[in-house]
């Protein structure tokens, strides 16, 4: 087996400096992904798929495991769902769905308000239907409290668990 040091020689003989460098910061951009891994692990995945009675693609998967861009986002190909998916099993702060604006900065493509209010409500949809199967996920904040009054509340139709 080689080592770093004849694998780079190697290379460096074999590519000109442009594609050498192409080549270094490609392998950069890898490593940078690798770091930046969700903390999901594969049984929560399953656990999720397994209450949603379904099977996601394996781009899904890699989408939502490893942050691999496989799968395209455009209309019906699953990536809302592996993207909603990939939020709700994410450790982190809550999400508003009440707060447009974050809604906005969340929403998985540059479309106008409509497709905003329709990913909040797909977001908060699953955020529901898993937390009513036991899964652990993300909070959700569906309403926003002042002093006991709700002013922005979601409607959300009632699912039969």
């Amino acid at each position: 087996m080689k080592n770093v040091e004849e694998l780079e020689k190697e290379l460096r003989a074999n590519l000109t400096p442009t594609e050498y460098g192409e080549l270094i910061e490609r392998m950069a951009k890898t490593v940078e992904q690798t770091l930046k891994r969700p903390n999901i692990e594969i049984s929560r995945l399953e656990e999720a798929e397994k209450a949603l009675g379904l099977k996601l693609y394996e781009c899904q998967r890699n989408y939502i495991l490893y942050g691999d861009v496989i799968c395209t986002n455009e209309r019906c190909t699953g990536y809302t769902t592996a993207y909603c998916l990939k939020l709700l099993l994410t450790k982190g702060e809550p999400i508003k769905a009440w707060n447009f604006e974050e809604m906005h900065r969340l929403a998985d493509g540059a479309h106008g308000r409509t497709y905003v209010d329709h990913f909040r409500r797909y977001l908060s949809d699953w955020y529901r239907f898993l937390k009513a199967k036991g899964v652990e996920v993300r909070e959700v904040e569906l309403t926003k409290q002042l002093d006991g009054y709700r002013p922005h509340t979601i409607i959300i139709d009632e699912y039969k668990f």
